[in-house]
């Protein structure tokens, strides 16, 4: 959850009692979803109520905003995920350096004793 409410308040309970203090960002809500992970159902509901709006240009300007949104969250979720994939990368071939390293040493200390 973005904003903590205390331990124990499952996510249904949370997010009205959110509300009901004043505290819910609809905005970053929808954000923290989209990166967390989410799936088509709650998407379609999200882009529906974004959708639902009075007037066509503000509705409009809306569903371009939460495209762009969208966008550039998955794009930065991308991102991350490469350079989380090329630490571990670099991490594993450190540790196998060491064990060369490693192993090498011990193999000259045997040979010379």
């Amino acid at each position: 959850s973005i904003l903590d409410v205390g331990p124990g308040i499952d996510d249904a309970k949370s997010s009205l009692l959110l509300r009901e203090r004043g505290n819910f960002s609809p905005t970053r809500y929808f954000v923290e979803e989209v990166i967390t992970g989410f799936d088509e159902t709650d998407l379609h509901r999200s882009w529906v109520r974004a959708a639902a709006t009075r007037g066509p240009k503000e509705r409009n300007t809306r569903l371009e905003n939460m495209c762009w949104r969208i966008w550039n969250l998955a794009r930065t979720k991308k991102k991350l995920e490469v350079e989380e994939a090329q630490r571990k990368a670099n991490r594993r071939l450190e540790h196998e350096r060491g064990r060369r390293e490693a192993t090498a040493d011990m193999s000259e200390d045997l040979s010379e004793g």
